[in-house]
């Protein structure tokens, strides 16, 4: 009797004692099973209490943490973790091996040493985006899994160590003038790479040669020495045959070169080269994307330099009149936001009167 009496108690013990375990911290929300907990947005300024060490996802977004060395790694099951827009200094030390993606965007590091993803064997994704990295560092023969690294906004230099199998690289919107040699060498699984809002003029002769894999390429809104003809053949020749996809071409006035046609990516931002599907119908969505896009690029280039973007310019915007005038009123739609305005056809068309005599431009026949 006194057996069986101790084996209840043990019993209940057990059970009060995985009840309390499994009940989601008071500032947090959680899954039924409680192994998705979001915390984010709840002000705090430390990890909260009452994590169970069995959680697969972590959502600590847009906090007030400043620290989180260490406090970690007691979570060896989770696989996602959020930890973007807080005030972190530096890397966390100490995370879970077991992660599959981190994102640390939004913060204030401004270097990712060699160690801190030295043992994130199973790492895929990597988001560093919009923090203020002079430097990043990685190991050779590491994070042999990380498919996609994302470093736009605020980066300084290209890492000359990529991990080897990486399919997505974003380095958009920086402040990026140089890849080195040899440094994409390894890359052969790169799928899409996103170079656009950088300082780029040029690169180096056989810097993409190595992509093999690669099907999306962005070169927009860089100031590409088009009248340096020895430093940016290479590169125009390289966009004129490679079967990728280049969007925001060197030196030209469309938007696409190589494989040129537009899909939607359906990963990350990339927001400068995808536009939000209208209440059109496919056939009219994918034109009017096209266009929009080719709006964005066109707006970039530096058309006081050649003429023929000027004259480009003019014709386009006919078109696109004519386009919207049609497909809005098919769809019962409103014109006036999307058709430019005549303003903007004036000046260009007085811009146009100094080249006339070069070119030998006439009217668009619209």
């Amino acid at each position: 009797m006194p057996v069986c009496a101790a084996m209840s108690c043990l019993l209940w013990l057990w059970f009060t004692c995985t009840y309390v375990h499994a009940e989601c911290p008071s500032v947090c929300s959680c899954s039924e099973s409680h192994r998705t907990v979001d915390c984010s947005r709840r002000g705090v300024r430390h990890l909260p209490v009452g994590l169970q060490r069995n959680i697969q996802s972590l959502n600590l977004t847009h906090n007030r943490l400043s620290d989180l060395d260490h406090h970690l790694s007691s979570l060896t099951h989770l696989r996602i973790l959020d930890i973007s827009y807080k005030r972190l200094l530096h890397f966390p030390a100490s995370l879970p091996r077991a992660l599959w993606e981190i994102n640390v965007s939004g913060n204030h590091l401004r270097v990712l040493n060699r160690d801190d993803t030295a043992y994130q064997w199973n790492l895929r994704v990597l988001d560093l985006s919009v923090n203020k990295l002079e430097r990043v560092v990685f190991i050779n023969n590491t994070l042999s899994n990380l498919k996609a690294l994302n470093l736009s906004h605020k980066f300084w230099t290209v890492p000359t160590n990529m991990p080897q199998n990486l399919e997505v690289v974003d380095l958009s919107h920086n402040t990026l003038v140089q890849i080195l040699p040899r440094s994409m060498n390894r890359l052969h699984s790169l799928a899409r790479f996103y170079l656009h809002a950088n300082r780029f003029t040029t690169v180096s002769e056989g810097t993409f040669e190595h992509l093999q894999s690669l099907k999306l390429i962005t070169l927009g809104d860089n100031p590409w020495a088009s009248e340096e003809t020895a430093n940016i053949s290479h590169l125009l020749v390289w966009t004129k045959h490679t079967s990728a996809r280049v969007l925001g071409c060197p030196c030209h006035t469309w938007h696409t070169c190589g494989e040129a046609h537009l899909s939607s990516t359906g990963s990350w931002h990339f927001g400068t080269y995808t536009q939000s599907p209208h209440v059109f119908g496919t056939e009219e969505t994918k034109h009017l994307e096209t266009l929009l896009l080719l709006i964005t690029v066109i707006n970039s280039c530096q058309i006081t330099q050649l003429c023929r973007h000027i004259q480009f310019k003019i014709r386009f915007i006919y078109i696109w009149k004519s386009f919207v005038v049609n497909t809005a009123t098919q769809a019962s739609l409103p014109i006036v936001t999307m058709i430019p305005h005549e303003k903007q056809t004036n000046n260009l068309l007085n811009k146009r009167k100094s080249c006339q005599h070069d070119l030998s431009i006439t009217d668009p026949p619209f």
